[in-house]
């Protein structure tokens, strides 16, 4: 489940320069197209899944599936700058250039930016859903009973995940996960958990990158 490379040649690409919106944001949940997450099983496509869910949440119109999340997984995987292409080889790849492979195959027309700041996200957020590539710590494997994950234990790896939503007064940043059933439903929607501001916060100055896309 380790399907992320931090990037540290960052790759030129088409950018998109943020509007940041005067604070307080307004709640905001990106409502998705379908109601349960996708599932990666045991191939390391996160970063594709992460993407695929993202254009699968509103403002886009799209319902994609598992098959779509990892064409734009074995695309990203011959953009990036790791060795290895899957098929065969499954190399994991990156935010960024899960982006790129979701333009190239046609299922985005637009750009994507990078966003470095809780301010920039929810800014972000009022407009369109983002991906979250991040060290993933053992305790992320289990959210609590209401969904939080908080970062404790070892570094199990890297994952990339959609971030879909913003609770203003509680300040929690809404992820959507590729992994089923895992985590909290919402209704009869699956796979959903949260990061405190704070939580989010710590793993952006530990080098999680956000990735967000031109809205359509």
């Amino acid at each position: 489940m380790s399907g992320w490379h931090p990037d540290k040649q960052r790759q030129k690409r088409r950018r998109a320069r943020p509007v940041y919106q005067v604070l307080p944001y307004s709640d905001v949940f990106r409502a998705p197209n379908f109601n349960r997450a996708l599932d990666q099983g045991s191939l390391g496509s996160c970063t594709g899944n992460a993407a695929a869910h993202a254009l699968s949440t509103s403002p886009f119109g799209l319902h994609l599936t598992e098959y779509d999340a990892v064409a734009i997984y074995s695309r990203a995987t011959a953009l990036d700058p790791f060795v290895g292409v899957y098929p065969p080889t499954d190399t994991g790849s990156n935010g960024a250039s899960a982006w790129l492979a979701a333009v190239d195959l046609g299922y985005h027309r637009g750009g994507s930016y990078a966003v470095d700041s809780l301010d920039g996200l929810q800014s972000a957020l009022q407009g369109v859903p983002c991906t979250l590539g991040t060290d993933w710590y053992d305790a992320f494997f289990d959210p609590s009973n209401c969904g939080e994950m908080s970062i404790s234990g070892r570094v199990a790896g890297g994952h990339e995940i959609a971030i879909v939503g913003w609770d203003s007064v509680l300040r929690r940043v809404w992820i959507r996960n590729s992994w089923g059933d895992w985590g909290v439903p919402r209704g009869e929607e699956t796979g959903y958990a949260y990061f405190s501001a704070g939580t989010l916060t710590k793993l952006l100055v530990r080098g999680a990158e956000i990735d967000c896309p031109e809205a359509p």
